[in-house]
């Protein structure tokens, strides 16, 4: 990920502030104060079949109402059930028509229709039907400019080749298109070495058009007012999650901003609104040599408190943000907002992330504690 970083001998210079409001982001309006706090009366932890061979390195998904776990290194597709046993397993490496044949998987969405969208590590674009059958008419892969990409060139922010996966990659769907969170580590344009110019003018959001093969736009304009000028202390956390709703709306959340941000489907401003997390240590370590960046990044992620995921829950019109509270506690956080109005700020296992509803569950994605991969649902009134 830093790979164009790691030349850099120069430390930051003294970064000043921007009083100046990005427009390109929606203004705080009226937050709603805290409405009913719902209630749960317990969480379950559930082990995974222990004896499915899998890398421990994957997601947990909810498909047409099935838990789903899959692997990212092993290309396997395992339908689970909720108490952790092996229903059915789906896919792995191959070029047989249910199989695939990506090399390991960065990233998937499940499509509005049913289609699951594989995406591989080298801008190529695997299609499978509901029924995990390749649809090769319809998979591609990306081209990009290699003029564009010489490290000599200076980068422009609207160009598809400026940008990488981030390390915390988000995938979601709306209509036929396909949307994956934006970074960039270009020399020249990033938000290390060139902090002002990257916060003024990044782009956020790649829109991928599956049905016509190619890059849709490229959303966003910039990152929020708190990010300017302090690029030392919020450069690890300067990445987001985001998730989009039935009617398009994209919620945006930074991993260091205690706002969640809304834009609208045309990625126009909407509102913006948010609590900061209970208990959690922001007092993130200042980075100014590009020889510290891995090192203290790791240990900030584990160390320090920061939002870590968000998934909007259609079933219940519930927006839940998770977040990492810092190595002083022995569990996480998460909200529910309900219509922008926090209702519940609880606490949950650490590594905790959202991501569905079965009645009266809400689920969370996998983890790995002690060698044995397990998830958790909680029960909420």
């Amino acid at each position: 990920m830093y790979k164009y970083l790691i030349v850099i001998t120069v430390t930051l210079l003294t970064l000043f502030s921007c009083n100046n409001t990005n427009s390109n982001y929606p203004e705080i309006s009226n937050i709603p104060t805290k409405d009913k706090i719902v209630a749960y009366d317990k969480y379950e932890t559930i082990t995974i079949e222990p004896n499915i061979p899998t890398s421990q390195i994957g997601k947990l998904e909810i498909i047409n109402g099935t838990l789903c776990y899959i692997d990212y290194l092993f290309c396997y597709l395992y339908y689970i059930s909720d108490d952790g046993l092996l229903k059915e397993r789906k896919l792995g490496i191959g070029n047989g028509p249910n199989e695939i044949n990506c090399g390991a998987i960065s990233t998937y969405s499940v499509m509005q229709n049913g289609d699951i969208s594989f995406f591989g590590s080298s801008d190529d674009i695997y299609i499978y039907s509901p029924e995990l059958r390749h649809k090769k008419d319809a998979s591609f892969r990306l081209k990009r400019d290699r003029n564009k990409m010489a490290p000599e060139v200076e980068k422009n922010p609207d160009d598809f080749e400026t940008y990488t996966f981030p390390r915390f990659i988000v995938c979601r769907t709306f209509g036929d298109k396909v949307y994956i969170n934006n970074n960039s580590t270009a020399h020249g344009f990033n938000y290390f070495e060139t902090p002002d110019k990257y916060a003024q003018s990044c782009r956020i959001i790649t829109e991928y058009d599956i049905p016509n093969k190619k890059i849709g736009r490229l959303l966003g304009n910039g990152l929020p007012e708190m990010y300017k000028g302090s690029s030392d202390k919020n450069y690890v956390f300067s990445e987001f999650t985001f998730d989009i709703d039935e009617k398009g709306n994209f919620y945006i959340a930074f991993l260091a901003d205690s706002l969640i941000y809304k834009f609208n489907k045309d990625f126009k401003p909407a509102t913006a609104f948010g609590y900061k997390g209970k208990d959690m240590d922001t007092d993130y370590i200042s980075i100014t040599k590009p020889k510290d960046i891995y090192q203290k990044a790791n240990e900030q992620y584990n160390t320090k408190g920061w939002y870590t995921w968000i998934e909007y829950i259609p079933e219940k019109n519930w927006l839940c943000r998770s977040y990492h509270k810092g190595d002083s506690h022995n569990y996480d956080g998460l909200q529910i907002y309900k219509d922008n109005i926090l209702i519940a700020d609880i606490n949950v296992p650490v590594g905790f992330r959202p991501i569905g509803y079965i009645h009266p569950y809400l689920y969370s994605d996998a983890v790995v504690e002690n060698d044995k991969l397990l998830f958790y649902k909680i029960k909420i009134n």
